[in-house]
């Protein structure tokens, strides 16, 4: 039984990879069905593994591709951590193998709960891909929560992961906004929803929800989001006023390394008066000006639920110590006032009063005030973020997600999810994660996606004016380190394939005995501009590299026993 498995681990690590680097998931599912016939005959089995080949060819062949990872949806369902690599727990199969032979009476029983983990594909109203609960006729389930979003919230990533298109949906979520999908539909046909202060989607029985589920949701449905985006406009342009201060119920700002306290919270500004004097007048910041009006206008409000937020973009590009000052304590949680909806409730026993500098007023931050930051982790500012402002804000990660890509394809059939996959798993290696190049870079060409027939020359302008300058800038020009990022060997070019080239220079370029060496010790490199344009340059970025070199020793021990 053990000699069946470990065959079969080696075909599918050797015998399934296609040219363009991809598995060719038929064989792999082929390969598996072979193994468990040949350990088990009984006719039940047989006609499980039937039913299941059936489900699995149905599945792959869907629009005519073949590209449908079947059992890593099986993963998903029964382990969690599963994957192909030999030696995880809980392996799909292991699983399978334990079960058919063990000698356990129930062994068809449990093939067969097993195996009944399908991923079923719904298409419904256009939605996402999603999958039926495995080994269950029950649908899934909307599950429901309290919509507690932390008031000072960073969303944090490498550039390009939809950090700042996020900050909307998040927006959007604060100040009131409530739907649910479909619009018209019954409770039980309620996919997803967002009222009186609860959200909720539909999800498995095993399966939890969050804030950030929800949040990937509405991002994952384009027609959801632009709903979202569209109040969070409204909220924007929503002008509230008090007494002499007025400001917007949503706004938006970006610090910069010029951005001060005085912008922020408060300051002193000179002004000419009509007989030609100084004076200085004592203004409000965008912050102040916020939390002044949120305390006496919080149920004021012609759309929303009273709450203002402010987007912080960039925010670690400010140096954040002195833009805050004081009131680093003060947007605390625990440390703000109560205001919302006009209730008369009295400040928490935590909430803190801090005086300011130049008004000597005492200010406190109200609870129905959110921030909203951004944080670019390849930006080396980010050391300015002490450790008293990180433990005041609830950090979300926000990485590439290539998978967002899956279904946009270039002529000539480049996958741009895989080119994004494996340069990013060259940048981890050769610089860190926080480096890595998100998935927003190429959005733009899904707007262009008719059936693969994205043009390449539409890819070639992403990678020459945007990712190439951002990999010069990580790596300080080292042209070797970029080669290696984009998979080119930079000492063989072949019909214009590769970005990064290698100029050889005349040895006798200096007026000098030692020219040559020179020229070999400084090596220069050039951008290959037709390289853009060859759908070849993109393919070999993720196809797997065939190292045919044998070691030395091994090269001798096989030369020394043939005979």
């Amino acid at each position: 039984m053990r000699a069946v498995r470990d065959k079969l681990f080696n075909d599918i690590k050797n015998n399934t990879v296609r040219e363009d680097g991809r598995n060719d998931n038929e064989k792999i599912g082929k390969l598996c069905l072979e193994a468990l016939n040949k350990i088990k005959d009984k006719d039940k089995v047989k006609e499980i593994l039937y039913e299941f080949e059936k489900s699995f060819i149905k599945k792959t062949n869907k629009n005519g591709e073949n590209t449908v990872k079947i059992f890593d949806d099986y993963y998903k369902f029964y382990g969690r951590n599963c994957g192909w690599k030999e030696g995880r727990p809980k392996h799909f199969l292991d699983v399978i193998f334990k079960a058919l032979y063990d000698g356990d009476d129930k062994n068809d029983e449990y093939i067969k709960e097993i195996i009944e983990k399908k991923a079923m594909i719904q298409t419904k109203d256009k939605r996402e891909e999603k999958m039926e609960m495995p080994n269950s006729d029950e649908p899934q389930e909307l599950k429901e929560s309290e919509l507690n979003i932390p008031r000072n919230i960073i969303l944090f990533g490498p550039p390009g992961t939809g950090k700042t298109r996020y900050t909307a949906i998040y927006a959007a979520l604060i100040g009131g906004w409530e739907f649910k999908e479909p619009q018209d539909g019954k409770d039980e046909e309620v996919e997803i929803k967002v009222e009186k202060g609860k959200y909720g989607y539909k999800v498995g029985k095993e399966d939890d929800i969050s804030i950030q589920g929800l949040v990937d949701k509405i991002n994952a449905e384009e027609e959801l989001y632009n709903k979202a985006f569209e109040y969070y406009k409204k909220l924007s342009e929503e002008e509230v006023k008090y007494s002499q201060n007025k400001c917007y119920r949503g706004s938006f700002v970006t610090f910069h390394q010029s951005y001060s306290y005085e912008e922020f919270i408060e300051g002193i500004k000179p002004e000419t008066t009509p007989d030609n004097q100084v004076e200085y007048r004592k203004i409000n910041g965008i912050f102040k000006e916020i939390c002044t009006i949120a305390k006496n206008e919080g149920d004021d409000k012609n759309i929303g639920n009273g709450n203002f937020f402010l987007i912080i973009d960039e925010i670690n590009r400010g140096n954040i110590s002195k833009i805050f000052g004081e009131l680093i304590t003060a947007i605390e949680e625990e440390r703000r006032s109560i205001c919302n909806k006009g209730d008369n409730k009295k400040d928490t026993s935590e909430s803190i009063e801090i005086t300011l500098p130049y008004t000597n007023e005492k200010f406190t931050v109200p609870n129905n005030v959110y921030i909203i930051g951004t944080m670019n982790t390849a930006d080396r500012s980010i050391a300015l973020m002490d450790t008293a402002l990180r433990r005041r804000f609830s950090f979300i990660e926000m990485m590439p997600k290539p998978e967002l890509l899956k279904n946009l394809i270039i002529k000539d059939n480049v996958t741009v999810e895989n080119i994004l996959e494996k340069i990013n798993e060259r940048i981890e290696v050769l610089y860190d994660r926080e480096h890595t190049i998100g998935h927003a870079y190429f959005t733009s060409l899904l707007k262009k996606n008719d059936n693969g027939n994205v043009d390449i020359n539409d890819l070639g302008a992403i990678f020459k004016n945007k990712i190439i300058p951002l990999l010069q800038e990580y790596f300080y020009d080292d042209y070797e380190k970029i080669a290696l990022v984009l998979g080119e060997n930079i000492e063989k070019m072949e019909g214009d394939t590769n970005i990064v080239i290698k100029i050889k220079n005349d040895d006798n370029l200096f007026h000098s005995a030692n020219s040559k060496e020179l020229v070999s010790n400084n090596p220069v490199y050039r951008i290959n501009e037709r390289a853009f344009k060859n759908p070849n340059t993109y393919i070999q970025m993720y196809k797997k590299l065939q190292n045919t070199d044998k070691p030395k020793e091994q090269s001798n021990a096989e030369g020394n026993t043939s005979s």
